[in-house]
């Protein structure tokens, strides 16, 4: 899940990271119970978490802290 937003930079930090398989350049979908949000891809991964960068031409809404992720 996304558990911190920076909209200055457009980027998100996910729960998920190298002990989970995530990779880098991984494009992951957004979603809000069944409400699709939009699309990131990972920047950079650590153990635990992971970074990604907003996909702003394939966003329908505003992402939130709590908003849930999974692969493309």
């Amino acid at each position: 899940k996304v558990i911190a937003i920076n909209k200055r930079y457009n980027f998100v930090i996910i729960n998920i990271g190298k002990n989970d398989g995530l990779e880098e350049n991984t494009v992951l979908i957004v979603h809000r119970g069944k409400n699709f949000i939009g699309k990131v891809r990972v920047e950079r991964v650590y153990e635990k978490m992971s970074a990604a960068m907003l996909l702003k031409d394939r966003m329908q809404d505003n992402i939130k802290t709590g908003d849930k992720i999974k692969k493309f």
